[in-house]
C-alpha cells in the first residue's frame, strides 16, 4: 500500500512540476530568434531539408552555417536534426522552435525527478528538481535555441544513469541502452562525458549500495564495472564520428592554452559558482 500511495504522489508531484515549469517560461515562446540562433538557426545551409541528415554526421556545427571554413570544435549532429524537425514542421517559426526547446527541458526535469527519487525521499526529490527546472540560469537554454542541446545532453545522460544506477541491474537491454543514450548525449553536446564521472559519483555517495564499500571486493564499483564498460562504449562510436568530422582540429590544446586556463582558473570558478548561487546579468536576447 505504501509503494502504491508513494507512487501516486510521485506522479502527482512530477505532474505539478511540469506544469509549473511550463507556465514559468512560457513568456519566453515569443522571444525572436537572436544571438546564436541567427546563425545557427536562420542561416543554416544544412537544416532546411530532413534528407541532410547522413550530412549533419560529417560536419562541424558551425561549419553548416554562412561560415562554412569555420572549425569551432563542436561536433553536434543530434542538434542539427532537431533544427531540421523544426524547419520541416513550422519553417522558422520561433514560437515552434522553443515549445520544441521547453520539450527537451521537461523530460530532462522528468529524468531528474526519477531519478532522486530512486536516491532520496519524496520530498527531496522534488524540491532538486524543481531547483534544477525553475532555476534562473535556465532561462538561456530556454530563450536561446541554439542552447537546446544542454537540455538534449541532459535528458539522455540522465535516462542512461537512470538504466546502470543500480549494479545488480545489469542486463544486456539495460547496458546496451545506457550505451546509447549516452551515445545520444554525446551527440547532441560534448559535455555528456560527465556521465561516467557522474555514475561513480553516485556510487561512492550510496551507503547503501556499496558506496562506502566501494574499495572492497563486493563493493558498487567493482561489481558495477560493466556499467561503467557500457558507458565507455559509447566513445567507441563518437570518436570515430568526431574524427570523420574533423571536430577535433579546432581543439587541440597548446601549451599556451593550458599557462592561460592555470592562471584564469581562479576566476572562472568564481564566476560560475557565483552564478549558480546568484545567477545575475541572465543572457537575455530582448524585451
Amino acid at each position: 500500500m505504501s509503494s502504491n500511495h508513494d507512487t501516486r504522489w510521485n506522479r502527482r508531484a512530477l505532474g505539478g512540476l511540469l506544469l509549473v515549469t511550463t507556465l514559468t517560461f512560457a513568456r519566453l515562446w515569443f522571444v525572436e530568434l537572436s544571438w546564436d540562433d541567427e546563425a545557427l538557426v536562420k542561416d543554416n545551409q544544412v537544416t532546411e531539408s530532413l534528407a541532410n541528415i547522413p550530412e549533419f554526421f560529417t560536419r562541424d556545427l558551425w561549419s553548416t552555417t554562412r561560415l562554412s571554413w569555420l572549425k569551432s570544435g563542436y561536433y553536434r549532429p543530434f542538434m542539427l536534426i532537431t533544427l531540421a524537425i523544426d524547419r520541416a514542421l513550422y519553417g522558422l517559426s520561433s514560437m515552434g522552435a522553443h515549445i520544441h526547446s521547453l520539450l527537451w527541458h521537461l523530460g530532462a526535469v522528468a529524468a531528474l525527478f526519477t531519478l532522486l527519487a530512486r536516491l532520496t525521499r519524496p520530498w527531496a526529490a522534488l524540491a532538486g528538481a524543481t531547483l534544477f527546472a525553475i532555476h534562473p540560469v535556465q532561462v538561456e537554454v530556454m530563450a536561446l535555441v541554439a542552447a537546446r542541446n544542454d537540455s538534449m545532453a541532459a535528458v539522455f545522460v540522465l535516462s542512461a544513469l537512470l538504466l546502470v544506477l543500480e549494479p545488480s541491474e545489469r542486463s544486456p537491454w539495460k547496458l546496451g541502452g545506457a550505451m546509447v543514450l549516452v551515445l545520444g548525449g554525446l551527440l547532441s553536446k560534448e559535455s555528456a562525458v560527465l556521465a561516467l564521472f557522474m555514475l561513480v559519483a553516485l556510487d561512492l555517495a550510496r551507503p547503501e549500495a556499496g558506496g562506502r564499500s566501494a574499495v572492497r571486493p563486493g563493493g558498487s564499483i567493482r561489481s558495477g564495472w560493466p556499467r561503467y564498460l557500457a558507458l565507455m562504449a559509447s566513445l567507441l562510436v563518437y570518436i570515430p564520428l568526431r574524427r570523420l568530422a574533423e571536430a577535433d582540429a579546432a581543439i587541440t590544446p597548446s601549451s599556451e592554452s593550458f599557462t592561460m586556463l592555470l592562471q584564469q582558473a581562479g576566476s572562472l570558478l568564481g564566476v560560475y559558482g557565483g552564478l549558480l548561487v546568484w545567477p545575475w546579468p541572465l543572457t537575455w536576447p530582448g524585451p
